[in-house]
């Protein structure tokens, strides 16, 4: 009988310790969740600037923007005070990040950063429009 109440006991701590664990895993991750949840907020929000290009040199400019533990890469070609082409040298390879990258065409449609993000894909385009203007903004 004591053998028996042993092994109980025992096996409440068990159970105890395993649901002071979940429950703490639980915490933390509706804390990070929160955190991501904010960040991808602030992405979605943020200004994009309409650039000016009129003072910009010829040449190739890379730029770069973090969001999410990612850090988005463009390389900026300028060519006569203007945006020639936009190559995207790191983007994830999910599929809104793919659909993202049709903010490149929208850019070089428009001219300039001031473009639309694409529909779905909202937090992805803004991070690579934040890479484009970076591209720019540092050679101004």
């Amino acid at each position: 009988m004591a053998n028996k109440a042993k092994r109980s006991s025992k096996t409440r701590t068990i159970i105890a310790v395993l649901a002071v664990i979940l429950v703490a895993g639980s915490g933390f991750a509706a804390i990070k969740y929160s955190e991501a949840a904010r960040e991808a907020e602030m992405v979605r929000n943020m200004e994009i600037h309409d650039m000016d290009l009129s003072s910009i040199h010829d040449g190739t400019y890379p730029g770069n923007y973090t969001y999410g533990g990612f850090t988005y890469a463009v390389e900026v070609t300028i060519r006569n005070y203007a945006i020639a082409n936009i190559e995207i040298t790191r983007n994830r390879t999910t599929k809104y990040a793919k659909m993202a990258e049709g903010v490149v065409q929208n850019v070089m449609t428009r001219g300039n950063t001031a473009a639309d993000v694409v529909s779905g894909a909202t937090t992805t385009s803004k991070a690579l429009l934040k890479a484009i203007e970076q591209a720019i903004e540092c050679n101004l």
